[in-house]
């Protein structure tokens, strides 16, 4: 899997998503309303792509920058510092 991704915050998104669900399910039984679990799942996909974007946004910022000429050799590679994406100007 691409670094840029980080999939090791992508747990986070899904909790988020998950208690939200939980307390609007509570909610809509309690009023009388039904559950749609297609607005979930839109929900899930679209914090999927945002959390993914801003990682690479944040990988381009820091190439931009010259963050990542400073990192040490142990940490983890990043797409821009490792040319794997290339800045265009």
């Amino acid at each position: 899997m691409d670094k840029g991704r980080k999939a090791k915050n992508f747990t986070a998104f899904i909790k988020r998503n998950y208690y939200g669900a939980f307390i609007a399910k509570w909610r809509l039984y309690r009023e009388g309303g039904t559950w749609d679990w297609r607005i979930f799942a839109l929900a899930l996909l679209v914090t999927l792509l945002y959390q993914i974007l801003s990682n690479y946004a944040n990988d381009y910022g820091d190439g931009v920058k010259g963050t990542d000429a400073k990192r040490i050799n142990e940490a983890e590679s990043r797409a821009v510092a490792s040319e794997r994406l290339q800045l265009s100007r």
